[in-house]
Order: structure tokens, then sequence, then C-alpha cells
């Protein structure tokens, strides 16, 4: 009887605090209401609604033999329908729910949104020492030249997968091309043509638009542009500041690039092994009459794993050499480009090229090889040894004393720090074809130490 007296008492108790609260409610004055509003409001700025989002969760099942499928296993794992043995099985489900981004994730979704708006500084300096050590069969004295170039780096994304470019070069000094007169430039990092004389100058280098479509398989370049970024490349014979020197180890010989100047380049990437580009750009340079007969150049490359999923790459390319100086002048060349890793510690290279002349002359051949190995010393990881050889056989121009030209180089790239590498190497002129500046010359000893720091 006092339980259910209690009972009645609690009932009675919660309806009139019931009623109480709505007599309270309704007493609530305008300006209290419109204050709590006010404040509601306000909270909500600080708040993110839900996103919609879909996930994929790996689930287990538990399947009866006639397709009857279950959460959780039955009892006995005996299945209630058929009375048979369920399977367990595993199953990637999608499940939709709102997600709530945190406060965290939006700011910083925010900064990075933001950092791309910016403009990116990068500066890279390189400094090249060479001595001439040896030269027996030629009156070329010893001596010691020194070339050094810094670039500044300017980059921006002013619209959606769009990247504007800018590469600002300072330069000095000269390398032995002044004293060795040759075809293949033994320091790839001079702006000058061998034989001549080089200055201390600032250029802009670069200056580029590119913009990119279709999950970044196709990209355009256009602006001023050096198109040995993106055609006859290779992974261990392609930059004078980190790899060799010698510019018949650098590109094709036959190629016959232009100098950096007006043009642009469409690049299609399948991200599958397969690729192609085509290119054209003043061949002259300059700004003057550009489309006329400027240099092209297109190219295949396949990318492909051999030798135990070993990576290799292969390039074909055709060019045409239009308003160049010399005897270049509506020259055409054919190459191609490869390498090959052996092992995670060897890649392979080599280049063929031959250029096929307009003119009833000798059409000049070019062929190339060596190898780069890295992690091959155990306390050094990221030291790099490379070796390389190249072969010419020239046109006959005005000045060429030779017909071929044979030029070997090895390098030990020291890996100091992120910034900083310091490269001893040696160049070997079996035979250079001489030049308009000077007669050919044998047997040269150069002795060389580089320097590149990036930040």
């Amino acid at each position: 009887m006092m339980k259910k007296i209690k009972v009645v008492a609690a009932v009675c108790l919660v309806v009139s605090s019931f009623f109480y609260g709505i007599q309270n409610l309704g007493a609530v004055s305008e300006e209290e209401f419109q204050s709590l509003k006010n404040k509601v409001q306000e909270l909500e700025k600080y708040t993110f609604p839900p996103e919609k989002a879909e996930e994929i969760k790996k689930v287990t099942e538990y399947v009866c033999p006639q397709g009857h499928t279950y959460a959780f296993p039955p009892e006995h794992f005996i299945c209630p329908e058929d009375r048979l043995i369920v399977k367990k099985r595993f199953a990637l489900i999608k499940m939709k729910l709102d997600r709530r981004e945190a406060v965290g994730d939006k700011i910083s979704s925010m900064l990075d949104e933001e950092f791309q708006k910016r403009v990116n500084v990068a500066i890279s300096g390189t400094g090249i020492v060479q001595h001439i050590a040896e030269s027996l069969e030629s009156a070329t004295k010893k001596q010691t030249f020194a070339q050094g170039s810094i670039d500044v780096y300017l980059l921006s994304r002013p619209f959606i997968n769009t990247l504007f470019f800018i590469d600002i070069e300072s330069q000095g000094g000269q390398g032995p091309d002044s004293s060795i007169p040759n075809q293949s430039v033994l320091n790839n990092d001079t702006t000058s043509l061998p034989g001549v004389v080089q200055t201390d100058q600032v250029r802009l280098r670069e200056a580029w638009l590119q913009k990119t479509a279709m999950s970044q398989k196709i990209q355009f370049i256009i602006g001023k542009i050096d198109l040995t970024n993106y055609f006859d490349r290779n992974r261990v014979a392609n930059d004078e500041t980190s790899q060799f020197i010698t510019g018949g180890l650098v590109n094709n010989l036959v190629i016959g690039n232009a100098p950096n100047g007006p043009g642009m380049a469409l690049l299609y990437d399948s991200h599958k092994g397969f690729a192609l580009g085509i290119g054209a750009q003043s061949a002259d340079g300059n700004g003057v009459n550009v489309t006329e007969e400027p240099f092209s150049i297109s190219e295949i490359a396949l990318r492909f794993r051999l030798l135990h999923g070993a990576l290799g790459n292969i390039r074909f390319w055709a060019a045409r050499n239009g308003r160049t100086v010399g005897e270049h002048r509506d020259d055409y060349s054919l190459g191609t480009s490869l390498d090959q890793e052996i092992g995670s510690k060897m890649i392979l290279f080599g280049r063929v090229g031959r250029a096929i002349k307009k003119e009833p002359v000798r059409d000049p051949h070019f062929w190339s090889a060596g190898l780069m190995l890295q992690n091959f010393i155990p306390a050094r990881r990221r030291d790099k040894f490379g070796i390389g050889y190249s072969h010419f056989l020239t046109p006959i121009e005005t000045g060429l004393t030779a017909e071929t030209e044979n030029i070997g180089e090895c390098y030990y790239s020291i890996f100091l720090s992120d910034h900083l590498n310091l490269s001893p190497n040696i160049q070997t002129i079996f035979h250079s074809a001489g030049s308009s500046q000077g007669a050919a010359q044998s047997n040269v000893l150069i002795l060389g130490l580089r320097t590149q720091i990036t930040f």
C-alpha cells in the first residue's frame, strides 16, 4: 500500500513541475527571448555543418548455403533457415555518413589554400673548377678555369591547375672550351659556345606558364622555355649541375637544340607507361619571326619494368632544325635515349642519334653510354658515382680538322647535407674535332671539382 502511495506522489510531482515550467516559459519577456536568439546565432557562426561522405569498410559476414546472410554468427554456426552450417567471409561495403569536419582541419585546409597563392622562392648555386693537368700530343698549356652560376627560381600558382615559373640566372667565369676547341662543350653549365670567352652576365633563363588537365596527364607549356627539360631526357645523364658536366653526356649532340627562347610544348603522359610530346620554339632564341621555320621536335616515350621489376625508360625523338646559324639550316635528326636499372644500385644509360643534312655532305652521327652507381657504399648511401663515354662523327664544316670526337668522364658526388654536394670529376679528351677557334687536340686530361648548393 505504501508503494502505491509513493508512486502516485511521484507522478503528481512530475505533473506539477511540468505545468510550473509552462507557466514560467510564458513569463519570459520579449527582450530575453531575443537575447537568447542572438546568442544562438552567434554560436552558429563557429560551427561547421556536417558533410556528406562515403566510407569503405571491411565487414565480416556469415552466409548460409542458400544465400541467407547474417552480420553475426548464428547459434552453433547453424543457419536458422536451412539448418546447414554457415560460412564466414569478408566483404567491402560503402557506407554513407555525415562527417563533421574538425575546426583544426578546416583551418589547415584554409592555410593550404593560402599557401598555394604565395610565390615560392628557391636558390641554386653551382661552382666548377677545372684544371688542364696533362696534354700529351698538343701544345695546350696547363691552366685552371673557374666558373660559377646562381639560379633564383620563382614559382606561383595563379589559377587552378596552372603553374607560373621564372628562372633568373647570374653567371661568371668560363670553362676550358676557350683553350681546347671542341664540339661537345667541356663545361655545359656555361652559356657560351666552345671557343667563346664567357663574360659575367645576368639573364632571364626561363619564364613560362604551364596548364595541366585530365589529372595532370596533359601539360601545355608556353613562354621562354628550354626544350631539353621535356625531350631527350635521361635519368642519369641529363643535368650538368649534379651529373656529368660534358655536354655530350647531357644531351644528344645531333639534336641541334636551339637556345632558350619563345616556344611551346604539349605533353601527354598516360601514367601507365606511355607518353608523347611535341614542342617548337624560335630557332635562334630571339623573339623575331618566331613562327618562321622554328626548331621543332616530337617524342614517344615508353616506361617498362624488366629484369625482375627493374624500371626502364626509352624515348624516340625526331627533330627539325629551322632557321639556325651555320650549316644546320633545314637539317633533320633522329635519336633515342635509354636508361635501365640493374638491381637497386646500378642504372645504365645510352643515347644514339643521326642527323640528316639537306646538303650532300657527311651526315653526322652520335652515341654515348655509361652507368651510375648509387647506394653502393653502406656508410655513404646517398653518394653517387657515374662514368660515361661519348663518340661524335662530325659533319664537314669550316674549322673542323678531325672527323671524330671522343670524350670520357667520371665523377663521384659526395653528399654532405640536404643542401650541399661536392663532386670531383675527371675528363679525358681522346680526340677533339676542333672548331673555328682552333685545331683538334688529343689526349688531354682535365681534373675538376664541382660544388652544388641548393636552398
